[in-house]
């Protein structure tokens, strides 16, 4: 396509890429990384600090995002705001606007000429009534949806389904595997660290958890530490580049989310290693993952049956089953599973496929005709963005 001027909004926090955990400032700088080295002229704004190959530019200084707590801190808002009143105070300068920024870009939108489009990266509705005020008040702007499943949460103009990307380097495969369980990600009550700890207890296997605790989350991990089995084995402060390591090393990823996952990146981080994973069947989970050959999808609850799966026990004791499951299983066969967790990945999740998409996103926008049918669609949104 041709080459475009490009601005890519990350949320004012975590540096692109996140020296840790950021599973959205990851993908972020996978596009970002991507669309450099196809020609385009592309401006990442994000925290000083951050790596990268297009122009960076970071409107406030590191110690503004540093003192952010949480998504919920006023700080974190703040500077959301003053970012995205630099980023569209310069649309002029730009083709397109892409933001994975949620509603802090919203408002802005409505008064510029350059095309925006809006990637959401977290679970819709949210808790706060005001956020649902936002997603209502704006729902006609240009959304992009990391999932299909993402697509129920909430009434919004979405214009594509544009499925999370790998760089395989990062995540080389292990044939073979090891003899753990292994669950990473943020401490969350959304993230079911706990339930992955009352499973490997129950089974007597070994449970690897590398978690990201926020200054929020710590009492909670706390309490469930000091409540944990011999079987677990915290993994303190893992940097990105040593995830493989134990992603390949496991027998098998355990995944018991408590929310409707959007999408769930370090699940494919997992497979691309070759390591299968065991997830309740919650948002998007029985889209990335497919049931009996790249893991086992587990029903909630017998009250949440979303799905005919192998694995017919629901909630801990369906997650024990498919636990013993993936440790019994014939040599053979594991081995099979575990190609097919990179087959799956190479053919459905890397990067050049999710810029392709984004790509195509971007000419459908930029696209006359596509503007036309908009305006007529929406003729008071019109009226706004282009006076």
């Amino acid at each position: 396509m041709q080459k475009l001027r490009i601005a890519q909004i990350s949320p004012y926090w975590f540096d692109v890429p996140p020296k840790n955990y950021g599973g959205t400032e990851r993908v972020i700088s996978y596009i970002t990384e991507e669309l450099v080295s196809r020609g385009h002229n592309v401006s990442l704004y994000a925290p000083p600090g951050s790596q990268t190959n297009a122009r960076l530019i970071s409107p406030l200084s590191a110690e503004y995002p540093k003192a952010v707590e949480s998504y919920i801190d006023p700080f974190f808002s703040g500077n959301s705001l003053y970012v995205n009143a630099e980023v569209f105070k310069q649309a002029d300068e730009f083709d397109i606007i892409h933001s994975h920024a949620y509603y802090f870009s919203f408002p802005f939108s409505e008064f510029v000429k350059t095309p925006v489009v809006h990637t959401l990266h977290n679970q819709l509705p949210r808790e706060r009534e005001i956020e649902n005020l936002f997603m209502r008040r704006y729902k006609d702007l240009n959304f992009v949806s990391i999932s299909q499943e993402f697509r129920t949460h909430f009434d919004l103009n979405y214009v594509s389904t544009v499925y999370h990307g790998l760089d395989l380097e990062f995540f080389p495969f292990n044939e073979v595997g090891g003899d753990y369980l292994f669950w990473m990600g943020r401490v969350s009550k959304n993230k079911g660290e706990d339930i992955a700890i009352e499973v490997a207890q129950k089974v007597k296997r070994k449970l690897k958890m590398a978690a990201s605790i926020r200054k929020d989350t710590a009492d909670r991990f706390k309490k469930i530490i000091d409540s944990s089995s011999e079987y677990l084995e915290v993994l303190q402060n893992v940097k990105f580049e040593e995830t493989w390591k134990h992603y390949g090393g496991a027998r098998s990823f355990i995944f018991p989310v408590q929310w409707r996952e959007p999408f769930g990146l370090i699940l494919i981080e997992s497979m691309a290693c070759g390591t299968p994973v065991i997830a309740y069947a919650k948002g998007s989970i029985p889209e990335i993952i497919k049931d009996g050959e790249t893991g086992f999808i587990v029903n909630p609850s017998d009250a949440e049956i979303v799905g005919d799966w192998i694995v017919k026990k629901t909630g801990i004791e369906g997650l024990c089953e498919a636990v013993e499951k993936v440790y019994s299983l014939p040599d053979q066969d594991y081995l099979r599973m575990r190609k097919n967790c990179r087959s799956h990945v190479e053919k459905n999740f890397t990067v050049k496929q999710m810029v392709d998409k984004y790509e195509e996103v971007y000419a459908k926008i930029l696209n006359p005709k596509f503007k036309m049918v908009r305006q007529a669609r929406h003729p008071e949104q019109s009226r706004r963005t282009n006076p």
